[in-house]
């Protein structure tokens, strides 16, 4: 694994990737965009409160990333026949430019 994902908000301002708590004081009115899609999500509460031990931080205030390369995610959805939006595009970040002790895997 060279590189980890995120997916890219549908409405990006600017380059940089913020946690939602971090994004929520620099651009409130895009966390509340954010937010939105959440408000469903059976343990939304669960989460906001949740600690990461590992980084003394909370659930909200880290990029939540993935190692697989989307295209196979996106392939292994269509082969379940379940949607997918091939429109949407990915950040991927080298592992080079992760700061050590900074990162955990869950």
């Amino acid at each position: 694994m060279q590189s980890i994902y995120h997916m890219c908000p549908s409405e990006m301002i600017g380059d940089m990737l913020y946690p939602l708590n971090t994004l929520r004081e620099l651009y409130p009115l895009v966390y509340e965009r954010e937010m939105i899609k959440y408000q469903d999500h059976p343990h939304y509460q669960y989460l906001q409160a949740r600690s990461i031990p590992k980084l003394n931080c909370l659930w909200h205030d880290v990029v939540h990333c993935f190692s697989i390369h989307p295209n196979l995610l996106y392939r292994a959805l269509q082969e379940r026949e379940l949607p997918v939006r091939p429109e949407r595009t990915f950040f991927q970040i080298p592992l080079t430019t992760l700061q050590a002790g900074q990162v955990v895997v869950l």
